[in-house]
């Protein structure tokens, strides 16, 4: 009977119409949906030159959807490049979004060994020079990248000599207390990468690093998100100025975006009543 109907309606369908009906015809049995579940899997591992993680596997319908939901969410609102105005390719932002979820869930973790990314580095590397590092475990990574790790995230640093002795633990510590990272939000409003409307996963990007002397405190810190951050160190911009007032990003080039802090409330009904 079902087919009956269906073929009926067919000359007025189209493909994927027909696929939706059918599939609507057909209820998925609960043994169907319980072997599905048990079908699930998730295998990484690094790759044979140790520079990409291989991520591969599969989900049931329901857990899929709400994967497929978080990762498309905030790959819709990632921004496009602040000079070119183009869009990185959806699945490279689908790729970051799986890497803003996890840091996220990293940086919430109470119990600090079990959230710890360790980084093995030669010390000149932390005052801005060129050299190694290496995340335990891991592949190599650019010296940019280290310091781009150690700003604003849970992490444990291991100094070590050309032969790889240890010279000191750093701390293990989220550089930014949680107190003050809201205070910076607050205060910033989102990104201050000028254009940049993310409100959510940002990080606090210390403008004077702090092994060369810069305060963890709200004058030294600004509200980015991940996709600028990287920008900012890894992709050569400098950002100059004072977060309480303006910020100016300079790209390598020499172009510059300036941006100032969302005014609170009470700054503009003073504005407007002034």
């Amino acid at each position: 009977e079902t087919e009956a109907a269906m073929a009926a309606d067919a000359p007025g369908l189209s493909v994927a119409q027909l696929e939706t009906a059918a599939r609507r015809a057909r209820p998925v049995p609960v043994a169907e949906a319980n072997e599905d579940h048990r079908r699930r899997y998730l295998r990484f591992r690094w790759d044979d030159d140790d520079r990409f993680l291989r991520i591969s596997g599969r989900l049931a319908d329901a857990e899929g959807a709400v994967v497929a939901a978080a990762l498309g969410q905030l790959a819709a609102d990632a921004p496009p490049h602040p000079v070119t105005k183009v869009y990185e390719p959806f699945e490279s932002r689908c790729a970051d979004a799986l890497v803003e979820l996890a840091s996220t869930r990293l940086a919430t973790e109470a119990e600090a060994d079990r959230a710890m990314v360790v980084i093995h580095t030669d010390p000149a590397v932390l005052g801005g020079a060129e050299g190694w590092a290496e995340i335990e475990g891991g592949p190599s990574i650019a010296a940019e990248t280290a310091r781009r790790l150690a700003c604003d995230c849970r992490w444990q640093l291991v100094a070590e000599d050309d032969k790889g002795r240890a010279l000191g633990l750093g701390r293990t510590t989220r550089q930014t207390p949680r107190w003050l990272a809201r205070q910076v939000r607050r205060r910033d409003g989102g990104c201050r990468f000028p254009g940049c409307a993310r409100k959510r996963w940002l990080h606090s990007h210390h403008l004077r690093w702090w092994i060369k002397g810069g305060p963890t405190d709200p004058d030294n810190l600004a509200a980015i998100c991940g996709y600028h951050h990287r920008l900012v160190h890894e992709g050569g911009w400098r950002v100059e100025g004072d977060p309480e007032e303006e910020l100016r990003f300079v790209h390598p080039l020499g172009k510059v975006l300036s941006t100032r802090p969302v005014p609170l409330r009470s700054e503009v009904r003073e504005r407007l009543l002034a």
